[in-house]
């Protein structure tokens, strides 16, 4: 009934990968094919009567118009079953206006229902245009109308022969072929905006997991749902035959997930790109008779997907830096981006039950900025909210070297942790003050924290047992601390260190000057400590900080001594992720924030059209990409 709330990441996953994830929530392919199996049984039913009463239904109501009338109680009831969720009563409206044109005899015109579907839905919410759920239903309906009228018109004239049963079901499956290779090819460019994927093995998926879905599981499940509701019992009727379709079906998809490269991750395309791409199939569509235009076409639609698919990264200049803070909620996350191509990740954010920063933030991300391998990631301290989301991010992409502070924990995100890079075969390289992470040309990253001498209180450093229990100050004091310098530029890349920990790096290093600080504990009370802030004195200053957390970070007092410093103080909470684009040549630097591309209300007046301007042009650059 749509509540996929239990299903564990790796079955989900799976069905990503596979290009089936529409199976796992009610959505327009579920109320289609109960809509197609209720009109089937109904009309078929109709004819099987005896032939003095298929006459005498036929004086009132033919039997189409019957089956029609009939299919609006099914659907209906399993959108109310489901919870009626907004994009199942999408699909129902759209469902009942093709009923209606069913009913009023314009059942060929598939494309006059969808844009009255459209129209109607769009009216009630115009914002819905610009939901996954609405792009990915309509466009999908709207696929299939424009292969069968491209199959239709194909078609010889005439009367057609009755086919022997081999060959129609041949002629079945040929059609159906070709609507589910259409539909995968439609939506291949918004899923790959959206989700970051090609699910190119969803042509073959599909054809094995619908059926397998529509005419057994959903139908039976169903049944079984409404036996239970009407007859009432303690256990639901036919289960274990349920059970058994339901593992079927995801074992089928686990194996199919398997397959090498099935889970192809791309850079989101720009929506001129995606245009294009569709403009193109369009036209090779509507070109049955200039066969040279419709194969050139073609052509070029697939080197648009190969190009999507291939994804590659620009060549580094050697002049370029970008250092980003993206916004992970209450966590951290950083992603500095050097001038030789080399790229550093500092923490991964949280992950919980329904969602993993590493993969709802940062990979995208990545992705979107074309970057497949990471020669560094440091996990500051092992706690949630930092190193929650390396696990996914290990086990997706490339990491050269991973550093942490040498402390373990028994907690289950740790164990996530370790057991990604032990499948990655990864080890740990401890942090210390006066390492150096990497020295490229005249960028370094260098550690100030912990110093070399620290033997950590609580938890357990590598390769020794527990000793004692891990308290958050010591973690937190023993987080590791970076510093980045690249020419006139430098980053100062705090994590949780507190006042004890600031004390140290302030007598360590009196000479220390950044040009930006990642705010340390997220702005907590506990990490304030003037001297230093003072002593380090930078031009800009990042809080990374969850809206509304439970913590009150951060601390008044906090952004008060950060503003008498005379810096810049930017938020997550408020600005979205903050990123810095330099060049080693110059010093100026450039700072951008993610609401800055959000649009902006517009008023009546004189400046409504400047602010119409703007936010055009804020538009613009969200469809041309990072």
């Amino acid at each position: 009934m749509g509540d996929s709330g239990y299903l564990n990441p790796e079955v989900r996953d799976a069905f990503m990968a596979t290009g089936t994830v529409h199976i796992l929530s009610i959505s327009g392919s579920h109320l289609g094919l109960i809509a197609f199996l209720s009109f089937v049984v109904i009309k078929g039913l109709c004819r099987r009567l005896p032939p003095l009463w298929l006459l005498a239904l036929s004086r009132r109501i033919t039997p189409t118009r019957l089956a029609a009338l009939v299919t609006i109680a099914p659907v209906t009831f399993y959108t109310l079953l489901a919870g009626a969720e907004v994009a199942t009563v999408r699909s129902l409206v759209m469902i009942l206006i093709f009923l209606l044109a069913v009913w009023l005899g314009y059942e060929q015109n598939l494309l006059l229902a969808l844009a009255s579907a459209a129209l109607l839905i769009l009216l009630h919410d115009p914002h819905a245009l610009f939901e996954i759920s609405f792009q990915l239903s309509y466009l999908s309906v709207l696929a299939i109308a424009l292969v069968l009228r491209c199959r239709t018109s194909e078609a010889p004239t005439g009367i057609p022969a009755p086919d022997a049963p081999g060959r129609e079901a041949l002629t079945w499956f040929r059609e159906y072929v070709w609507i589910t290779g259409g539909v995968t090819l439609a939506t291949i460019p918004l899923v790959a905006y959206h989700f970051n994927q090609i699910a190119w093995l969803g042509l073959l998926a599909n054809l094995l997991v619908v059926p397998l879905a529509g005419l057994l599981l959903v139908p039976m499940g169903l049944g079984s749902a409404v036996w239970l509701l009407l007859a009432g019992g303690d256990s639901l009727p036919a289960g274990p035959l349920n059970q058994v379709i339901l593992d079927l079906l995801s074992g089928m998809v686990t194996l199919m997930a398997r397959v090498p490269g099935a889970e192809w991750h791309v850079a989101s395309p720009t929506v001129p790109a995606m245009l294009g791409f569709f403009t193109l199939l369009y036209v090779a569509g509507r070109s049955q008779r200039n066969t040279t235009l419709r194969w050139g076409c073609m052509i070029a639609a697939l080197l648009i997907l190969g190009w999507w698919g291939w994804s590659p990264r620009g060549r580094a200049d050697g002049d370029a830096l970008r250092v980003t803070f993206l916004d992970v909620g209450q966590g951290d996350a950083s992603v500095i981006e050097l001038p030789d191509g080399q790229v550093v990740l500092i923490d991964g954010g949280a992950t919980y039950d329904t969602l993993d920063m590493g993969r709802a933030v940062l990979a995208p991300y990545l992705w979107d900025r074309h970057i497949r391998r990471l020669d560094h990631a440091i996990g500051t301290h092992p706690q949630l909210d930092h190193v929650g989301g390396l696990a996914w991010v290990i086990r997706t992409f490339q990491v050269g070297r991973y550093w942490g502070n040498g402390i373990e924990r028994e907690e289950p995100f740790y164990h996530r942790l370790r057991a990604a890079m032990q499948a990655r075969d990864l080890a740990e390289s401890r942090a210390e003050e006066g390492q150096m992470i990497l020295d490229s040309g005249l960028c370094r990253l260098r550690v100030l924290n912990p110093p070399a001498t620290s033997h950590p209180t609580g938890g357990r450093t590598a390769g020794h047992p527990a000793s004692g229990t891990t308290s958050g100050s010591a973690l937190n004091n023993e987080s590791v601390v970076t510093v980045l310098e690249c020419g006139p530029h430098s980053f100062l890349f705090t994590a949780d260190i507190e006042v004890a920990a600031q004390a140290r790096l302030s007598r360590a290093d009196r000479s220390l000057r950044v040009r930006v600080l990642k705010v340390p504990h997220h702005g907590a009370r506990s990490s304030l400590y003037a001297p230093w802030i003072s002593q380090v004195r930078p031009e800009t200053a990042v809080i990374s900080v969850g809206r509304y957390n439970p913590y009150g970070h951060p601390a008044a007092d906090v952004v008060a001594a950060y503003e008498r410093t005379g810096a810049r103080l930017f938020r997550t909470d408020r600005d979205g992720a903050v990123w810095f684009s330099a060049t080693l040549s110059s010093p100026s630097m450039e700072i951008h924030t993610a609401r800055e591309h959000l649009p902006e209300p517009v008023r009546v007046g004189p400046s409504m059209l400047g602010s119409e301007r703007r936010n055009l042009g804020r538009m613009w650059h969200r469809w041309m990409g990072p």
